[in-house]
């Protein structure tokens, strides 16, 4: 009887080794990069995180990183075919600046588009309907596009969801970035962050 138990071992160490190279090797459908946040707590790498950018808004306006200095800066990056998560974290994000009422003037929230080759200026003006009215949808070349996400590091990847019609769908970093008034980077929230812990975060900074 004793001589089944290295069997039974054997059977359930391979079960999880097959577990866990189906889970980080088999497609899925939208997976997203969630970083945890990111506090600047070594000033001299991290404000080095982003540098400066020329793009498209959705008003047909050229708009740089610098014009904004004296806001606290938001910076998320997306697209608008996204199915869930991007949307999600712009009403997330409009109904916290709804809730700083006069404080979110201090705010400038910018959303950059990881898909230009969809994202052009007038579907990006139709999606922002949608959100905030203070919010920018920043959009450009797919050179300009590509030199910004590669000075922020993130990561974008264009990918085909199996047993879809859908063209293809981006798996890409899903985090918030924060600049204070001088432009310098100070913290960080994922999409999962709520509203009112938006506020909380933000608060400090106003």
């Amino acid at each position: 009887m004793h001589k089944r138990y290295p069997i039974i071992a054997f059977i359930i160490i391979l079960s999880i080794l097959m577990g866990w190279i189906l889970f980080n090797f088999l497609p899925t459908p939208h997976r997203i990069t969630i970083p945890g946040p990111i506090k600047n707590s070594q000033p001299v790498a991290l404000a080095q995180i982003g540098k400066p950018f020329s793009l498209l808004d959705q008003n047909n306006q050229m708009r740089t990183k610098d014009e904004f200095k004296g806001k606290i800066i938001l910076i998320y990056f997306g697209y608008t075919y996204c199915p869930d998560i991007c949307p999600t974290t712009l009403y997330n994000i409009t109904d916290a600046l709804i809730a700083l009422g006069p404080k979110a003037q201090y705010i400038q929230t910018l959303f950059i588009t990881v898909d230009p080759h969809r994202d052009n200026q007038q579907h990006l003006k139709e999606f922002m309907t949608n959100f905030h009215p203070s919010i920018l949808a920043l959009t450009g070349s797919e050179p300009d596009i590509n030199k910004v996400i590669s000075d922020y590091k993130v990561y974008a990847q264009k990918m085909k969801p199996q047993d879809s019609s859908i063209d293809y769908l981006i798996d890409h970093t899903s985090i918030i970035y924060i600049y204070d008034r001088k432009g310098n980077f100070i913290n960080s929230f994922n999409h999962k962050t709520a509203p009112d812990q938006i506020v909380n975060i933000l608060t400090p900074y106003l």
